[in-house]
């Protein structure tokens, strides 16, 4: 490594084989390789931050973003930069993170997977220009040749997707924040600590943390790992997510809800469920989504309970066009009565979320009508070929199949209305709605910030 071959192309621009140190054994990980650098060759030290998939619930992930911050706070900006490869795990974070705390990143951009003539790649990523606002990714060729798929000298990393070999090949300091045990991950650490041909001391485990566990910290650990012990209380999320305080034969909420639904055989009203969302509110960037998880923020809880909070504090619901044949911004509700809405509940793992939350608002049918909602048309897809522009946005295709199941879902149960667009919540009267969550204290928190009723959903079991 050190001795790789740099030839200037226009204005800063530089190209050299390999990056500066390069391994033979990152040779024979990646196979041979250019490099094109936008604004000359960087060598300061490189410190790529990595990490198994977080999954969806971003929010419960306190430990691993505070992890993040404190990593990020004790690098250098003069002499190192974070090595940044699009596509894995933790890049939007890590990136995102770079920017908050004032420091360099070097962005590595592969090929497409089908782009196996380097000479083309070369014209192209020469023309290439950089995104508004972000530093230019060094581009990274197909190999220079074919290094033979019956080699047996190829390592077993080799087929490993290339955005994971290339962050821990070329890193000349790793910090790991989450390594699933027996993951693609675990074992890029290993390879890397077992060949001996990158410096010692050079992987860094982060200590202390449900994310990696003692079997598999010990384990790269064993093979010369170093351990990252942040000093600090970690404390079980759970705890903050439910208090346990969900009221067991409290006659106040129970007695509301009872009340409510007694007095209303005919139910007149039409009821909006919410449920978490996973990345930004429809009306929020990215960075704002970003920057809510990496500073620790309160607005960073994206649960039922959050979204409703947000809806009463806006005096609207926000449409989406998600699950909307045609593309059409609409609000759902459904008219199945209030005390119905636990027998609809259901995981839909094609959407990876659960339907009909114990969380959300019930306007009378009357008012929403007013204002432009009516049910939804259920058929199949010559009832939508049928009907007008105008209705097509009300259509619901009644029947579909279960992706993993193959069961048959007959979403007439649902009983939708929608509205087109956001429905304006400041235009409901006061005594044209009710607000329902699931336990006593939550709705503790939304009386001071409802008009309408706010009550406790009782389940069988309380």
């Amino acid at each position: 490594g050190g001795n790789e071959v740099v030839y200037p192309l226009a204005g800063e621009a530089a190209i050299s084989f390999g990056w500066p140190g390069m391994t033979a054994e990152a040779m024979r990980w990646l196979g041979p390789r250019l490099v094109v650098w936008p604004r000359g060759v960087i060598h300061e030290r490189r410190v790529a931050i990595v990490s198994s998939r977080l999954g969806r619930e971003l929010e419960s992930q306190e430990d691993w973003f505070r992890r993040l911050r404190m990593a990020c706070q004790r690098l250098d900006p003069a002499t190192d930069v974070l090595l940044i490869v699009e596509e894995t795990a933790a890049a939007r974070f890590v990136e995102r993170a770079a920017e908050l705390f004032g420091l360099r990143c070097l962005r590595f951009a592969l090929p497409d997977p089908q782009e196996m003539d380097w000479e083309a790649w070369l014209r192209r990523v020469g023309d290439a220009t950089a995104e508004p606002g972000r530093s230019p990714a060094a581009q990274l060729s197909p190999p220079l040749w074919d290094s033979g798929n019956e080699d047996e000298s190829l390592p077993p990393v080799a087929r490993f997707p290339l955005r994971d070999r290339v962050q821990v090949a070329a890193a000349d300091s790793l910090l790991a924040l989450h390594v699933r045990r027996g993951g693609q991950l675990q074992q890029l650490l290993s390879a890397r600590l077992d060949s001996r041909l990158w410096p010692a001391g050079s992987v860094f485990v982060a200590l202390g943390t449900h994310h990696v566990s003692p079997a598999v910290a010990n384990d790269l650990m064993d093979r010369g790992a170093v351990g990252w012990l942040v000093m600090g209380h970690d404390y079980d999320v759970s705890d903050e997510l439910h208090d346990g305080t969900e009221p067991k034969n409290d006659d106040g909420p129970a007695t509301a809800i009872s009340q409510f639904v007694a007095s209303t055989r005919q139910w007149p009203y039409l009821t909006h469920c919410t449920r978490r969302r996973d990345g930004p509110w429809p009306d929020q960037s990215d960075d704002e989504f970003l920057d809510d998880l990496l500073l620790e923020r309160p607005e960073r809880d994206h649960s039922p309970l959050a979204a409703l909070t947000r809806i009463l504090a806006e005096q609207r619901i926000i449409a989406s066009s998600a699950g909307i044949r045609g593309g059409y911004r609409m609000v759902s509700f459904t008219a199945a009565p209030i005390a119905e809405l636990d027998s609809l509940r259901v995981f839909r793992p094609h959407r990876a979320r659960w339907d009909f939350e114990p969380y959300g608002i019930s306007l009378r049918r009357e008012w929403l009508r007013s204002v432009g909602g009516r049910p939804v048309v259920y058929g199949d897809d010559s009832v939508w070929r049928e009907l007008p522009p105008d209705q097509q946005p009300f259509f619901q295709k009644r029947f579909s199949r279960s992706v993993k199941s193959s069961s048959e879902i007959d979403w007439s149960i649902e009983q939708e209305w929608r509205h087109a667009g956001d429905v304006d919540l400041s235009q409901v009267p006061d005594d044209a709605a009710v607000v329902f969550v699931s336990t006593e204290s939550e709705a503790s928190q939304l009386r001071p910030i409802s008009r309408w009723p706010v009550i406790v959903l009782q389940s069988d079991e309380s």
